[in-house]
């Protein structure tokens, strides 16, 4: 996280992060013998009751809580160190019980900083029955999984001088998703619609991985290096997946910001050679642009799919691990939202096997609209 990257330090179970992009696994796993912290393990301070917990390495870190009792009128706090003139000035999130909570689970979204707390607030603070079960940190990977042609050309996006991508980049997001065996993994997506986010079928394919992710908005470093993180959003349901075309759409539990307007998807396919643009968020890193050497290669090209189908492209944008699910836009005047159309769903690394060793893959939009299309969600088209 560059100047926030601290030390977001929990003493509790921890779980490496796991990159999801381009369907590689740099490590990770939950301990299962590690103890859950129980409010009575808490500390009271004044009228209410936290505890702080620390992770040695971790950007950032989600908490698993598990409530057994809350009385109407309690909230739950998760905060990290406040920073002031950084987007960890007010790092806290805020979880409201107005008529109480029993046998729930809670799972945060993401706070950062050097420290974490947990507290608790609530009118009848002794009959509170909860515990800290789980703390998902993001780390560093040691060895970041990347697919590059020749220099290393990922820019972070407010160091690359483009206003018209930065204002088609608040409809990019980076999700962090804590799957059912605990694993935390990083990829990219795209507003489509109302409430509504596409990404990789291999980062959400069923509803228990939309139940683990959290959807992050305008998530930046800039030229000073300071980080900023903006609205976190839970995932309600999936709408449509696909595993030959690897795309999902999924509905978010609320609105999302006004800035994060629907991208057009390209109703034909890109063309060879044209310039392209990646807008992603690699190895879970703040938003990142891939500019140079950015075009397609191949048109109609093997995918996924047993036997593949003919629906991908090659690209010579560089990416890494977390760049899954992210948007390769071309440029279009007319159909498209500031400029751009979104003309592939970038799914895989060259660094993998078989076709794919030698070149990126995206799924063309066009194979992609055609399925929306008969399931009647709407999206929005461009030429």
């Amino acid at each position: 996280m560059r100047a926030l990257r601290g030390l977001l330090i929990v003493a509790v179970l921890l779980v490496a992060a796991k990159v999801a992009a381009q369907e590689v696994s740099l490590g990770g796993g939950a301990n299962p013998d590690a103890p859950a912290i129980a409010i009575s393990a808490f500390d009271m301070v004044g009228e209410h009751r936290e505890k702080m917990v620390r992770a040695p390495d971790s950007w950032y870190a989600r908490v698993a809580l598990s409530i057994g009792f809350l009385a109407p009128g309690s909230t739950i706090v998760i905060a990290g160190p406040s920073i002031p003139g950084t987007g960890a000035a007010e790092n806290r999130l805020v979880y409201p019980y107005p008529d109480g909570a029993r046998n729930e689970q809670l799972l945060s979204g993401l706070v950062y900083g050097e420290k974490l707390t947990v507290a608790v607030y609530s009118p009848q603070l002794a009959s509170a029955d909860l515990a800290i079960s789980k703390v998902l940190r993001q780390e560093d990977p040691l060895r970041p999984w990347k697919s590059i042609f020749g220099d290393d050309d990922q820019t972070p996006l407010l160091r690359a001088g483009r206003p018209d991508l930065e204002a088609v980049s608040h409809s990019i997001t980076y999700l962090s998703i804590v799957t059912p065996s605990w694993d935390l993994e990083n990829c990219s997506g795209f507003v489509v619609g109302p409430r509504t986010i596409m990404t990789n079928n291999h980062c959400i394919a069923n509803q228990a991985e939309c139940d683990g992710a959290t959807i992050v908005f305008d998530y930046f470093v800039d030229k000073f290096d300071s980080t900023t993180m903006g609205p976190q959003v839970g995932c309600e349901a999936v709408l449509t997946t696909d595993f030959d075309l690897d795309f999902t759409v999924v509905r978010t539990k609320t609105d999302l910001p006004a800035s994060a307007v629907a991208l057009s998807l390209l109703a034909t396919a890109p063309l060879p050679d044209e310039p392209a643009v990646l807008v992603h968020h690699p190895n879970g890193e703040p938003k990142t642009v891939s500019i140079i050497g950015c075009l397609p290669i191949d048109i109609a090209v093997a995918g996924r799919g047993n036997p593949p189908s003919s629906k991908d492209f090659s690209h010579r944008c560089d990416s890494a691990g977390g760049s899954s699910g992210s948007p390769v836009l071309v440029s279009r005047v007319a159909g498209g939202t500031n400029g751009f159309c979104v003309g592939g769903l970038h799914h895989w690394g060259f660094e993998n096997s078989g076709d794919y060793r030698d070149k990126n893959r995206a799924v063309m939009t066009s194979a992609i609209l055609a399925r929306t299309k008969a399931e009647n969600i709407p999206i929005l088209e461009c030429n």
